[in-house]
Order: C-alpha cells, then sequence, then structure tokens
C-alpha cells in the first residue's frame, strides 16, 4: 500500500525529535497535533467544542484541518482539565516548516464530503431562532449539541458513502435502500444471504476485506475517535452513536464471503 505523503512526514517528524535535546518535549508536541488532526477529521473535535464552548466555533460545518482549528481544539483540552495539552498552538506551528508541511498533507487528503453553501439557509435560521427562545441556558446547550450531533453523523454518513462509492462493483444506492445489487428478487438483509448473482472479482473482494479489517481494527479506529466490536462502528465517546450498524456490517461480511460475528457463513 502507498504511503501517504502526512504518514510520510510523521515517520521524519519522529526521527528528527529523537536527536533533541528535549525530545520528550518535542515528541509529545508531535502526539498532540496528530491526535487534534485525527479530531477535527471524525468530528470528535466539533463534539468537544460544543460541550465545553457551548458552540462548534464552526468545525461542523468546515472541519479544515489548518492551524486555528487545531488551536480551537488545544484550548477545548486545556478547559477540560487537560494540563498537558499546552499546544500546539496556531502561531507555533505556523512558525515551524516541519509541522506545517504534516497539517497541510492531511488536509490534502482529507476525505471532504460535497460543500455545502456557507450561508445559512432559511430552515437553519428558523431552528436557530427557536432555540435562542429557549430560556434555560442549559436547556439551549443541550439541544444545540444534540443538533450538531445529528448534523456530525450525517456528515460521517456521506463520508463514508464517499469512500464505498470507490470500491468497484458496490451498489451503494442500493445498499442504502436495502436491495443488494438492485434487484427486487434478491434477499434482505438478514434473510438466507446476498443472492448469489451478485459476485465480486477476487480483486474487489480483496478491497472488500480490507476494508472490513480496518473497521475492525480497535487502534485505527480509536485513532479516528471511533470505536469497534466487529459488530458495529459507533462514537468511542458518549453519546455512542453508531455509524455502521450490525446489520450492514453483516450485509458487507457478506459481500465478501466471509463469517459475521456469529459464526455464521
Amino acid at each position: 500500500m502507498v504511503q501517504r505523503a502526512s504518514e510520510h512526514i510523521l515517520v521524519r517528524l519522529r526521527s528528527q525529535a529523537e536527536t533533541y535535546e528535549k525530545s520528550e518535549v518535542r515528541l509529545g508536541s508531535i502526539e498532540r497535533l496528530v491526535t487534534a488532526c485525527d479530531a477535527i477529521e471524525s468530528g470528535a473535535a466539533a463534539i468537544l467544542l460544543c460541550k465545553i464552548e457551548g458552540s462548534d466555533l464552526g468545525l461542523a460545518r468546515t472541519p479544515k484541518i489548518n492551524p486555528s482549528n487545531i488551536e480551537k481544539y488545544v484550548r477545548a483540552r486545556q478547559k477540560q482539565g487537560s494540563q498537558e495539552w499546552t499546544g500546539p498552538t496556531r502561531v507555533f506551528i505556523a512558525s515551524d516548516s516541519e509541522l506545517k508541511a504534516y497539517v497541510t498533507a492531511r488536509e490534502d487528503e482529507r476525505l471532504k464530503p460535497a460543500e455545502i453553501s456557507k450561508r445559512p439557509s432559511q430552515r437553519q435560521k428558523d431552528i436557530e431562532d427557536t432555540v435562542s427562545q429557549i430560556q434555560s441556558i442549559e436547556m439551549r446547550q443541550i439541544v444545540r449539541h444534540d443538533l450538531e450531533e445529528g448534523r456530525l453523523t450525517r456528515r460521517r454518513l456521506d463520508i463514508l458513502t464517499a469512500g464505498l462509492r470507490t470500491l468497484p462493483g458496490i451498489d451503494v444506492d442500493a445498499l442504502l435502500r436495502g436491495t443488494p445489487g438492485g434487484s427486487q428478487n434478491r434477499p434482505a438483509i438478514g434473510g438466507e444471504g446476498v443472492s448469489a448473482s451478485l459476485t465480486l472479482s477476487p480483486e474487489e473482494k480483496g478491497i472488500l476485506k480490507r476494508l472490513l479489517d480496518r473497521l475492525a481494527d480497535t487502534a485505527e479506529m480509536a485513532r479516528a475517535g471511533l470505536e469497534s466490536d466487529g459488530r458495529r462502528l459507533r462514537l468511542a465517546i458518549a453519546p455512542r452513536t453508531t455509524i455502521i450498524r450490525p446489520d450492514e456490517m453483516s450485509l458487507l461480511r457478506q459481500l465478501a464471503q466471509l463469517e459475521d460475528v456469529n459464526g455464521k457463513a
């Protein structure tokens, strides 16, 4: 598998840090930078900001991986009580060409859903007007948090859908309708399995298996702020919103002709 530019830069950053007099300080900054980038990309940063600040500060609509958004996340971690989160700040990243190169690479590699108009729709204005009329500050924050949670879930679904569309031989629209392959004669999800007429090439099965292995990799998912138990994929922080449900994961396994978590073919 071809190494991504950000991974190549990260290897170099960690190697260079070992030569520093206080290598642990440099390595700490690098690891916090990686964590911040992961949180912004996964949507965990927007949820944390909404919890700490009462607003996602724009990260839900425009989750760009840049020094300014990284600093927003760092400050939220500080207010959360994490004493080790002293940085990296926007100015520090901008003054360090190596850290800046990593951030730029992460943004370039970020899977971006279809652009959303920056001008709020009338419906969004109506919703905000309604929320602003709630007298209790605590209740307003709870409602705004739940609204942002819904928006983030929709964005993650868009990202996952876009990723699945890159896999050859999969009709994503049919999957979302619950009719694999689009044939009305084929069994529904949870029946006797996917119709034998839906076939994948060995290469396509390999691609699907790699996706399933990655989704089941707890360490890989944890770095993205997600949690996998083999049957479902969900956010690793409360509330644990499910991203991929058990029946959807089972369908992916059937497509790849793998055994599901219950041992059924």
